[in-house]
């Protein structure tokens, strides 16, 4: 994309560096968000494989668990 403007071209070159500098800048940011992303989902991935092992380790204690916490939040509803 040039930037066209007529007369100054100072201006143009100068105008035109920053917004290829700027393009790089969002393309660099871009890829940088994705690889975050990516490594953010596999950290997710080995969470979710870590709980389900507990569960199958423990399940009456993950019952039990999973009772006193839906207690909590239908108590905390009712209150309202």
């Amino acid at each position: 994309m040039n930037i066209k403007i007529l007369g100054n071209s100072h201006l143009k070159e100068k105008t035109n560096k920053l917004l290829q500098g700027s393009k790089k800048l969002a393309s660099e940011l871009y890829e940088e968000g994705k690889h975050t992303v990516a490594d953010v989902g596999d950290n997710l991935k080995g969470y979710s494989k870590q709980v389900t092992q507990k569960i199958h380790e423990r399940p009456l204690a993950t019952l039990l668990l999973v009772g006193g916490l839906s207690l909590i939040v239908l108590s905390t509803f009712l209150r309202r």
